[in-house]
């Protein structure tokens, strides 16, 4: 069993450490998780393309919600003795409907983020491209 033993060394000496080191202790040990890259938030970008992807997810997720609330109360139906809405196989089209929109909303998502994270990269390489030197003062 030496891994056994190399593994709980390894863990006094984390703990230890943790103890010691006052930048370790005060980090949260949770980070929130992001989908973008945090480099690009300062970026400026043409509004055109969030807006349309603004007018989506609030057109996507409000139909997804009220085709949800639908299901939701369908089910209340049978335990009220009360005949159903939807039949069974058009209440699994409605929810692969809704998982599908939200899966392509999802995408749209993606490729908004990718061409702002191209925008952030063309942004950042574009002086270095231009040629733009500083001029010494000897030339």
């Amino acid at each position: 069993m030496p891994n056994r033993k190399a593994r709980d060394a390894k863990a006094v000496e984390s703990r230890q450490r943790w103890a010691i080191d006052p930048d370790l202790s005060t980090k949260p040990l949770f980070e929130v998780f992001r989908w973008t890259d945090p480099a690009t938030d300062q970026l400026l970008v043409e509004a055109r393309a969030l807006n349309q992807l603004i007018e989506k997810v609030i057109d996507v997720t409000d139909g997804v919600r009220a085709v949800m609330c639908v299901l939701e109360r369908d089910g209340y139906s049978s335990e009220d003795d009360a005949p159903p809405l939807l039949y069974s196989v058009r209440q699994g089209a409605l929810r692969r409907l809704g998982i599908t929109s939200l899966l392509l909303l999802s995408d749209e998502a993606t490729r908004l983020g990718d061409w702002v994270q191209v925008r952030y990269e063309q942004q950042r390489l574009e002086p270095r491209r231009s040629g733009k030197r500083k001029r010494s003062k000897l030339a």
